[in-house]
């Protein structure tokens, strides 16, 4: 099979497995690194243009299709420049395939430029495609790979349609993946050495061939390696946590120590288990082995504990990347390959380790709970047209999403302030209105804080603030608004932190940071939003790590770009025409802003790590493949799981009555080659 290296990590585990590799993705138009090219030079389309995109979800109820669907929502937002821009309409098709034909149909009617199609049915395919290509459109068929004569890469409704192909991971790869992360334990999976492992097989959708490869070829990687097998139960769970629980909590009444091995064809399945064999009295890594597949953040957390012998990174990140990046060259009128294969990662013990520590991300079963109902929360973020924020707030959601059981539902209503303190604050009185059990701020002006917190307080709602930290009178940690209220709290990172990382980044390079050799670290600043106070953090700290190690530093420009990519690459255009060979490094509060810098680096015939260093802060995707081919010199992991599952921890255990600390940090990590 030709396979497609994308992006293969999601943030939290950039550091544990292979690195990305969008550069053997399909060059997309204005997607392919900003930094590579000029948005100009990529776009589709010379003069503005807004192409309209519509993307069709088998179930917006699944957790894996709801991180794809969310970045990949989240990546046509990152490409977007000032001269093209996606309208991109996503559709839940409720898992009934009569109503995913309906919106084709209007897809079709509506003059979508292209489909992103994730099937219901695949045995429905070719009557779904007929009509896509009947009308002209390019399909790209994810995660459901319809099934041809000779399985993989043989469907006709493909090879026979030039604008149709198919963007997904071989899901047998996972299957075997999982049967070896069994087979190379030290008993081979055989806790009570009578021979042969015992297990019980928890599966998906019978009708997904995903579910069918997971469940044959974990079971084959064992057999083939000459180890015995038990199997003591086979059924469908359906991907869900709750069924998972279920099952799994019959099969250990029923079959006792007998279980040796839970195999569950996806990591939500998979906490059900756990949680079953905890209230089971048993042990996972002593007296029981668990896979799963996803690599979802909560799972990879339990192997780094051993609460979980492994799972297989399904990647959402680099399945929705190549989706795009193909969508986009489809737009561009380039010709498209028939299939794109993005690989699948273990993940054990030893690899979970060297992922960054995040403290937030304890499974489900770890999280107590509150009382049996409906619990409404509501958030308010300062602004949806925010890359970070619409990574954190989409996290969020599935977040709270995968902590719901039969008995405990959340209700979670997310609205946008629009960067208007006025129009937040109307919301603010709405959520009290509406009588939410518990508020998640993402304050528009942290000047602000005083009266927002104080109508939530007086109303006697919990108040979590996110990402803006209020500062108090000694900065961080000592504002009376947090301090004087046990219900409120304040979840986010230390942006001096991430200020520092930057500045060492330069610090450690073997010349550091001076490359014209003068003795002194000539530099511009591109700064985010001025009233934010990570920006002025930033901003300082990344300096301060340099002239703290005795390097002098001269400031050729410092200039506000508002964390947006085409400011970004104004300033740093205008800096370099201005300032020439002078610009040693560039410091941009934000990735977003480094990927239009990367632009006009490129434009200007400068080259990264030769004659100009360049760092941002976030980690994007984009950036972090950007570091590992030396076209950025680092980044900082912002960590948007990090901090929305800590949010929605504190969340839960205040519904549940509990006491919450007043601080909550998350760490930032360091992104070099």
């Amino acid at each position: 099979m030709k396979k497609t290296l994308a992006l293969i990590l999601a943030l939290v585990m950039v550091f544990a497995l292979a690195a990305c590799g969008q550069s053997a993705a399909p060059a997309a138009a204005p997607a392919a690194a900003p930094a590579a090219d000029a948005p100009a030079e990529a776009a589709p389309a010379a003069e503005a243009k807004t192409y309209k995109v519509g993307v069709a979800i088998y179930q917006f109820d699944d957790n894996f299709m709801t991180l794809y669907r969310n970045e990949l929502q989240s990546y046509f937002k990152s490409l977007e420049t000032d001269s093209v821009k996606y309208d991109v309409t996503v559709v839940d098709g409720k898992n009934d395939m009569a109503e995913q034909n309906n919106q084709i149909d209007n897809f079709i009617t509506q003059g979508m430029d292209a489909i992103i199609l994730n099937l219901v049915q695949t045995s429905s395919a070719d009557a779904a495609i007929a009509k896509i290509v009947d009308a002209g459109i390019p399909c790209i068929l994810i995660n459901r790979e319809p099934q041809g004569d000779n399985g993989d890469e043989s469907y006709a409704g493909i090879l026979d349609n030039a604008n149709v192909c198919y963007v997904g991971a071989d899901a047998r790869q996972s299957g075997t993946f999982q049967g070896e992360i069994i087979r190379d334990l030290p008993n081979k999976g055989d806790l009570n050495g009578d021979g042969k492992v015992s297990y019980i097989m928890i599966e998906g959708d019978p009708e997904n061939i995903d579910a069918q490869y997971r469940t044959e070829f974990s079971i084959k990687a064992l057999t083939d390696a000459g180890i015995e097998v038990e199997c003591l139960d086979d059924q469908i769970g359906n991907w869900a946590l709750a069924k998972g629980q279920e099952i799994c909590a019959n099969d250990l009444a029923q079959f006792g120590d007998k279980v040796e091995v839970v195999f569950c064809n996806n990591d939500a399945m998979a906490l059900g288990a756990a949680a079953a064999i905890t209230a089971a009295g048993r042990t996972v890594g002593e007296d029981i082995y668990l896979v799963g597949v996803d690599a979802l953040d909560e799972c990879v957390e339990m192997v780094n504990a051993g609460t979980m012998t492994g799972t297989v990174l399904n990647d959402a990140v680099g399945q929705s990347h190549t989706a795009v990046d193909v969508t986009v060259k489809a737009l561009n009128g380039e010709a498209i390959d028939n299939y794109y294969w993005v690989d699948y990662v273990k993940v054990t013990a030893g690899e979970a380790a060297a992922a960054p520590a995040e403290e937030p991300a304890a499974a489900p079963a770890a999280v107590v709970m509150p009382a049996a109902g409906t619990y409404k929360v509501g958030v308010a973020i300062y602004q949806f047209d925010d890359n970070f924020m619409t990574l954190y707030r989409n996290e969020l959601l599935d977040y709270f999403k995968s902590l719901e059981t039969d008995d405990v539902k959340f209700d979670v209503t997310i609205v946008d302030g629009k960067n208007d303190m006025a129009e937040q604050n109307n919301q603010i009185d709405n959520f009290i209105t509406q009588g939410m059990d518990a508020i998640i701020l993402n304050l528009v002006q942290t000047s602000s804080a005083d009266a927002a917190i104080a109508k939530i307080v007086d109303a006697g709602i919990p108040c979590i603030l996110i990402n803006r930290e209020p500062l108090g009178d000694n900065g961080d940690e000592s504002y009376t608004g947090i301090l004087d209220n046990a219900t409120v709290c304040y979840v986010g990172a230390d942006a001096r932190q991430s200020g520092t990382y930057q500045g060492e980044i330069i610090r450690d390079l073997p010349n550091k940071g001076d490359i014209n050799g003068d003795g002194k670290v000539s530099y511009i600043m591109i700064e985010g939003d001025p009233e934010n106070v990570d920006a002025q953090y930033r901003t300082e700290f990344s300096i301060k790590a340099l002239t703290d190690a005795g390097i002098e530093v001269e400031c050729l420009d410092d200039q506000i770009g508002n964390w947006a990519l085409a400011k970004g690459q104004e300033i740093c255009a205008n800096d370099l025409a201005q300032f020439g060979d002078k610009v040693e490094v560039v410091f941009c509060n934000n990735d977003a802003m480094a990927l239009g810098a990367a632009a006009a680096i490129t434009a200007a015939g400068r080259t990264v790590g030769e004659d100009i260093y360049l760092v941002g802060v976030d980690a994007l995707e984009e950036c972090q493949q950007m570091v590992k081919e030396g076209t950025m010199t680092g980044t900082v992991l912002n960590d948007h799981i990090g901090q929305s599952h800590t949010a929605v921890d504190v969340t839960v255990q205040a519904l549940a009555g509990q006491a919450i600390d007043n601080y909550y940090w998350v760490d930032y990590v360091k992104v070099t080659k």
